[in-house]
C-alpha cells in the first residue's frame, strides 16, 4: 500500500499518548523534587551542618540556599493533555485520519 495514493492513512498514536504522559509525570516529580531539595538544603543550613563540616585547614565558601520552585497548580495541564483520550483511542482500533 502507498500512503501517497491512500485515501486515509493510519497512525498509531500510542506512543505519542505514553511519550506525553511520560512527560506529564516526569515534571510533577521534578518539581516536588526540586522542592525537597531545597528544604533539605535550607534545614542543613538553618541547623548548620555546612558550618559543622567545614574544614578550618582549607576553608571553603559554605553553600547557599537554593530556590525553591513555587507550587504549581498542573490540574490545567492534565485537562490540556491529550494522552488519555489517544490512549483509549489506540488501544480499541488504529486511528485514522483523512
Amino acid at each position: 500500500m502507498r500512503f501517497a495514493n491512500a485515501d486515509v492513512l493510519p497512525y498509531d498514536f500510542t506512543n505519542l499518548a505514553d511519550t506525553i504522559g511520560g512527560y506529564s509525570t516526569e515534571l510533577k516529580a521534578l518539581v516536588k523534587q526540586l522542592q525537597r531539595d531545597a528544604a533539605t538544603r535550607k534545614r542543613n543550613i538553618d541547623m548548620g551542618f555546612y558550618q559543622l563540616a567545614a574544614d578550618p585547614q582549607n576553608p571553603m565558601a559554605l553553600p547557599g540556599p537554593l530556590s525553591s520552585p513555587p507550587d504549581m497548580d498542573f490540574s490545567a495541564l492534565d485537562r490540556a493533555l491529550p494522552s488519555s483520550r489517544l490512549r483509549r483511542t489506540s488501544s480499541t482500533r488504529a486511528v485514522w485520519l483523512v
